[in-house]
């Protein structure tokens, strides 16, 4: 695999997914060295840098998957719930300078969320699963609005957006639908 790289990369995907150390994506889906761009910060966001190594894998490198990949269990987002529900930010709650620009991100798809009135905290596991899936379709829909070349992409059929939760107790990824 090293020698069949060293030259050029050609990645079948680029995925874009939490940091977490339980969601190895090569791992996951049984790759190896060279089939995947691998973007990887907490909460799977799409932010401008992971957008732009996003465009990167997929107009340059020519990879033809983009996959936003959620996790159960999620750190970033069960952190985010609580920090909203407790209405404290990262900062007041852990010292962190620089975590509020994660649970920021998480925290508008909390916001948008408004079925669930009762126990909006971590303790609430379909509270978590709604808000880790509501979370891959937002960054799915901020790719396509923010980066006209990743949307002109999807749009003329040579790349395939899709969105999926990992499961950190089966290990199987389900992927959405829309």
């Amino acid at each position: 695999q090293v020698d069949s790289t060293s030259q050029a990369q050609y990645p079948l995907a680029t995925v874009l997914a939490c940091m977490d150390s339980r969601v190895s994506t090569e791992m996951i889906f049984d790759l190896g060295i060279g089939d995947i761009f691998s973007v990887r910060v907490a909460g799977n966001i799409a932010v401008d840098r992971t957008i732009g190594s996003c465009e990167y894998g997929c107009a340059v490198a020519g990879a033809k998957l983009l996959l936003v990949l959620g996790h159960t269990r999620c750190g970033a987002v069960m952190a985010s719930i609580d920090l909203a529900h407790a209405k404290k930010s990262a900062l007041e709650a852990t010292g962190c300078e620089h975590l509020d620009s994660v649970t920021s991100e998480i925290h508008e798809v909390i916001e948008a969320e408004t079925s669930t009135a009762e126990e909006r905290t971590s303790g609430n596991a379909a509270f978590v699963d709604a808000i880790t899936e509501a979370n891959v379709r937002h960054n799915m829909r901020k790719l396509l609005e923010t980066s006209s070349r990743i949307r002109g992409l999807v749009e003329d059929g040579s790349l395939l957006l899709v969105g999926g939760i990992y499961d950190v107790k089966s290990g199987v990824v389900t992927f959405l639908e829309d």
